[in-house]
This record gives C-alpha cells, sequence and structure tokens, in this order.
C-alpha cells in the first residue's frame, strides 16, 4: 500500500465517522429517568430549608418552621395535623390525619407554622443548624453537617 492510497482510505474513514457523528448527534436525545434517580432526587434533592435553634423560654430551644413552599413541599398547609418522632436520630414530623398536633396558621399573611419549643428540642438538638427536608408527607429535620 503506498502513502498516497493509505491517505485516500484514512480520508474516507474520517468522512463515513464524520457523517456517523452528524447523524447520531442530529437525532433528538430523550432522557430517561429512572424510578430509582427519581427516589433519590426526592429523597436528597429537597433540602428545602435550613434553621437554627434558639433559646426561648428558660433555657429551651426553639425551632421555627415556616413558610408555604416548605409544607407544600411535604403535602401539608395551615391546620394539617402531624406527629413529632424525635426518637430516630432525627425529629421526623409527620402529617397524617389523626395527629395530635396542628399546624398554625400565620395571623396576617396566614403562612404554615410550627413552633417547636422544648427541652426535649434542647436535649435532642442543642444550639445547631438544622437540616429540613420534605419526603413522603414528612418534614424531616437533621442536624447540618459539620454543625
Amino acid at each position: 500500500m503506498t502513502t498516497d492510497t493509505y491517505g485516500k482510505e484514512y480520508g474516507a474513514a474520517l468522512a463515513v465517522l464524520d457523517k456517523l457523528e452528524a447523524e447520531i448527534l442530529a437525532e433528538p436525545v430523550e432522557e430517561q429517568q429512572t424510578e430509582a434517580d427519581k427516589q433519590i432526587e426526592a429523597q436528597y434533592d429537597v433540602v428545602l430549608s435550613t434553621v437554627t435553634t434558639r433559646e426561648r423560654r428558660k433555657g429551651a430551644m426553639q425551632i421555627w418552621l415556616q413558610g408555604t413552599a416548605l409544607f407544600a413541599a411535604a403535602g401539608a398547609s395551615a391546620g394539617s395535623a402531624y406527629d413529632v418522632d424525635m426518637k430516630t436520630g432525627s425529629a421526623v414530623i409527620r402529617f397524617h390525619e389523626n395527629g395530635r398536633r396542628r399546624v398554625h396558621a400565620h395571623k396576617s399573611s396566614g403562612r404554615p407554622i410550627i413552633d417547636m419549643t422544648s427541652k426535649s428540642v434542647t436535649a435532642f438538638f442543642g444550639h445547631c443548624t438544622v437540616e429540613v427536608t420534605a419526603v413522603d408527607n414528612t418534614l424531616v429535620l437533621t442536624r447540618k453537617a459539620g454543625a
């Protein structure tokens, strides 16, 4: 094979590859999100708020959760019933119709509010920054990493 023949064959092969690449790039690409991807996104990509505990009454710490978007992401609104579980390493607020507590509404704006003020909050979180995540009718409060 001479150099001239090799150059022609190489050039022809490159032309074919360029044509194939152009065809591939011209086709619309549909990105398919798997169910596992959706679950991961729903679980980890919705840190909606961070709040800092503060001292409120007689050494008891307070966590104040407020805002329509925060509660809407958890499927709740002012008046929704909920229960709080602080035994799992994070505080879990579960919204359901038989909950013992109710989400309050701000007097003037009507925004939903949960005011957690107690010595159990103090014992559980102390003074730190808390991340709030919404997952399946639930708000999960966890100590922010590095806090």
